[in-house]
């Protein structure tokens, strides 16, 4: 059976999952974990995409986050992979015109809205660290 990538330019390609923590209270493995879903798999995905659009003279386009833009409390985890992937595609971009003449395209998303803003301050005050803004 033909592959949906060799007959269309784009595919839609999801990796990735949201998180929130702090290194203080969460494993290395955990912190593993969320680099392994969040930058590892778009790095599979991307590499398993190339010949394909390559061969579609195609455009890659991955959804990234502020987070990848904007260091973020109880985030650590999440925004350092979501730098990885950043740093990824910036160097990634040139090479790909230039060899494959496949466009990358970045998009980043916000979506924090108050719900997640209240979660991760519910946890800080959990872990019995004050909340963002307050006395210490």
């Amino acid at each position: 059976m033909c592959s949906p990538l060799t007959r269309a330019k784009a595919d839609a390609l999801r990796a990735g999952a949201g998180h929130v923590g702090t290194i203080e209270l969460e494993s290395v493995d955990t912190v593993r974990a969320v680099l392994e879903t969040n930058f590892f798999s778009v790095v599979t995905l991307t590499k398993a995409a190339f010949p394909h659009l390559r061969a579609a003279n195609g455009r890659l386009i991955t959804v990234s986050s502020v987070g990848g833009a904007v260091g973020q409390p109880l985030n650590e985890a999440y925004c350092a992979a979501k730098f990885a992937v950043e740093s990824f595609l910036e160097s990634l971009t040139p090479v790909a015109a230039t060899v494959g003449g496949i466009r990358i395209v970045a998009v980043k998303r916000v979506a924090l809205n108050g719900a997640a803003v209240q979660t991760m301050t519910d946890a800080w005050v959990r872990a019995g660290t004050p909340a963002a803004g307050a006395p210490a």
